[in-house]
């Protein structure tokens, strides 16, 4: 017990307050039971200095702590909740995104290994495109694109495209239009028509 406290009592013996009236208002301004008791049996010389005032008890009562500290961890709690949801949904757009991109660089993969496949099928059927498309090694090639396939075949060319997941076409051609056209790869934004990227 703190000396303001016993000083509280012996003030209190002193005016005259009997220690049942003293006990009563400890208990009333947050004392327990016990520490009543062990205030009032550590008085021992009543001295009259006047004072009224009533200390605070030397620890807080148990009911005030539990709820400080339930209070405590349920903003610490809600804090790491709020964190791990946006974290969450930043990772999630980031993978989003990683996701779009590789799967347009597969198509362009794809859609560039089949002007390979364009050149040895001109070589091996007498220098023409003709049959191209619907050739096994274009369709083993392409067969797993689904994003709006398309291709064209002529005897002096061919074309290739589709669309990718993000913006525009991709697109492989010979315009067959042209006698000095090469093998060429393209990004467009509108869909290809004709032989042309």
């Amino acid at each position: 017990m703190t000396p303001e406290q016993i000083k509280y009592v012996t003030d209190e013996l002193a005016r005259g307050v009997d220690l049942s009236t003293i006990k009563e208002t400890l208990l009333s301004n947050g004392y327990s039971e016990e520490q009543a008791k062990q205030l009032i049996a550590q008085v021992s010389v009543p001295q009259n200095t006047g004072t009224t005032e009533i200390p605070a008890p030397a620890t807080q009562p148990v009911k005030k702590k539990m709820s400080l500290l339930l209070i405590i961890v349920l903003a610490v709690l809600g804090t790491i909740v709020v964190i791990v949801v946006g974290l969450g949904i930043i990772v999630g757009a980031s993978l989003d995104g990683a996701r779009t991109a590789g799967m347009d660089a597969s198509i362009k993969q794809t859609l560039s290994s089949s002007r390979t496949q364009a050149e040895l099928y001109y070589s091996n059927n007498n220098f023409s495109y003709a049959g191209f498309c619907e050739s096994d090694s274009l369709g083993l090639l392409v067969g797993r694109l689904e994003n709006d396939f398309e291709c064209l075949d002529a005897p002096t060319g061919y074309r290739v495209s589709a669309k990718l997941n993000e913006e525009g076409y991709f697109c492989v051609m010979v315009n067959p239009d042209d006698e000095n056209s090469i093998s060429e790869t393209r990004e467009v934004l509108v869909k290809p028509t004709g032989f042309g990227c």
